[in-house]
């Protein structure tokens, strides 16, 4: 439980199940509880549980409840998205962000290690990919190019629809990684440009544990996961029945707030960043975009540096800030376990020395204007702290 008085900007990583959607997961978990792949009455009412949830996610994304995949997390999903290459379909080729989340980087390396001419494009500065670096490297030959909607460290937003005209002109097959546009994007707009999409309802108040595949009908994919025919022969084990009821609601929440959230989370973000940078006395670099359509509303990335441009210690800056009840991060909470800079800071072309400055704040749309001002108080003080201790 987060302590009375405390401030959690660390939305990016998780938040908490909405009550609709934990009130809709509950009959599953306490009395329907049947494996949806047995066939007696129970497991009969499990698997329509199963059936009717996709039916409200494929509506929600504009698509076929058949060319839905559930998954157990969204990085099993971006696993398996990434299987596409195997199949051989669109030529042996992948081409990817040398900023993508390490769910996409992990895979990517070792399809390499398979033989797979794996691509890494370069971001520009605050950490997109751009249309035109995705046309120099794909040319004319068909491939699979995998480019995630939003940046989960830097908040970059990148034109998937424009990416995915230049890769469909080749041939290719294009995956985006959707997990950090699901609560202020129209999913169904990019399910609409795309072959694959993953997302994961723990990013828009469902669950966490499960996730989601959009594959659209007729791409073949290599299962991760092997020992059974559940979701169509895709992805074997047992269903997370309320995990997907709970998904299937939260994305249909998403829908309903999502262009009041993006509205004023982006006001809000705004706010954040302009108090602390009033407030603090040290130099900062503020890596994500500032203008709107090249930027996510809820992600602000700032560099805190010293006199001599060094990077505070972000470790310090976390713990400071967890003392003083606001809860931040350095990246992405799947790295989690060692205070470092993400990877992603490397690809911007950061030196280490200041990339350990780099903290992550994350919003919601429950944020309130005063809250985001108490919280700008707190983070300056702590970052005016550690920075005072390092001239």
């Amino acid at each position: 439980m987060l302590s009375e008085g405390s401030i959690y900007l660390d939305s990016a990583a998780t938040l908490p199940v909405d009550e609709g959607v934990l009130e809709e997961m509950l009959p599953y978990m306490r009395h329907a509880y049947g494996n949806p792949s047995s066939v007696h009455s129970p497991g009969r009412q499990a698997r329509h549980a199963v059936e009717e949830a996709r039916n409200r996610v494929a509506d929600v994304l504009n698509c076929e409840p058949s060319e839905i995949i559930f998954t157990g997390n969204g990085t099993e999903a971006n696993n398996l998205a990434l299987s596409v290459t195997r199949t051989g379909a669109f030529g042996k080729r992948l081409i990817t962000g040398s900023t993508e989340h390490e769910a996409i980087l992990r895979p990517a390396e070792q399809l390499a290690d398979m033989g797979i001419d794996v691509t890494f494009l370069a971001p520009e500065p605050g950490g997109s990919i751009a249309a035109d670096t995705v046309q120099k490297a794909i040319g004319s030959e068909a491939a699979t190019v995998s480019i995630m909607a939003v940046n989960n460290v830097t908040g970059a937003a990148n034109n998937i629809g424009e990416i995915s005209k230049i890769v469909h002109a080749a041939g290719g097959c294009i995956h985006t990684d959707a997990i950090q546009a699901g609560p202020y994007y129209d999913l169904a707009e990019l399910v609409r440009s795309v072959d694959l999409l993953s997302l994961s309802a723990h990013k828009i108040r469902g669950p966490k544990g499960v996730g989601l595949l959009f594959c659209r009908g007729g791409i073949q994919l290599e299962p991760v996961l092997r020992g059974g025919k559940q979701e169509r022969s895709r992805r074997s084990g047992t269903e997370n029945v309320p995990g997907i009821i709970g998904f299937a609601r939260a994305l249909e929440l998403a829908r309903q707030q999502q262009h009041d959230a993006a509205e004023h989370v982006r006001n809000m973000r705004h706010l954040l960043e302009s108090e602390i940078l009033r407030q603090i006395d040290v130099a900062t670099i503020v890596v994500t975009p500032r203008e709107t359509e090249g930027s996510a509303p809820h992600i602000l990335s700032i560099i805190f540096l010293n006199t001599d441009g060094i990077g505070l210690d972000g470790e310090m800056l976390v713990l400071g800030m967890d003392l003083a009840g606001v809860y931040v991060s350095t990246g992405s909470a799947c790295s989690s376990g060692a205070v470092e800079p993400s990877h992603i800071y490397e690809s911007l072309k950061f030196p280490p020395e200041r990339a350990r400055g780099a903290i992550r704040f994350s919003l919601n749309a429950d944020i309130s204007e005063n809250t985001v001002l108490v919280a700008a108080k707190r983070v300056s003080e702590v970052v005016n702290r550690v920075g005072g201790n390092h001239r």
